[in-house]
């Protein structure tokens, strides 16, 4: 699975392994570009993407549940404006890394992103940034 995301996600290029299968292989830090794909100044040559998630929780009608991939783990200034900037002002979303106990893939760096529209949420602020929770150290 980690493969698959390094290679569909984070756009690694891919080579066959002696068993047949996919494999990303690392030829040098590349940032990704495109619709949902950001680059900020402390990430050059880093690869990072906001995307929806294929195994959403269970959450209730109105509410998306995101995923930001990143091959180096982030700070918060670097969550905040990547998925400020994936969502725009019309939206209040929080953020979470799950502990490492209930990570299904624990060799990629993710942030789950749960979202919803501002009028259902409340009034407007500077970010959409509701509460940020990152595991210490």
């Amino acid at each position: 699975m980690s493969d698959r995301i390094r290679i569909e996600v984070l756009g690694y290029p891919r080579e066959r392994a002696f068993d047949q299968r996919w494999r990303a292989t690392v030829t040098g830090p590349i940032v990704c570009d495109g619709f949902t794909q950001f680059e900020l100044e402390s990430l050059r040559g880093r690869r990072v993407r906001f995307v929806e998630n294929d195994f959403p929780y269970a959450v209730a009608p109105g509410i998306c549940h995101n995923l930001v991939w990143s091959d180096i783990p982030l700070g918060r200034n670097e969550i905040v404006h990547i998925v400020d900037k994936a969502l725009g002002k019309k939206k209040m979303w929080l953020g979470f890394v799950n502990p490492s106990a209930l990570q299904s893939i624990k060799t990629i760096y993710h942030v789950h992103v749960l979202s919803t529209s501002r009028t259902q949420a409340g009034p407007s602020t500077e970010s959409g940034c509701v509460h940020l929770h990152l595991p210490d150290g």
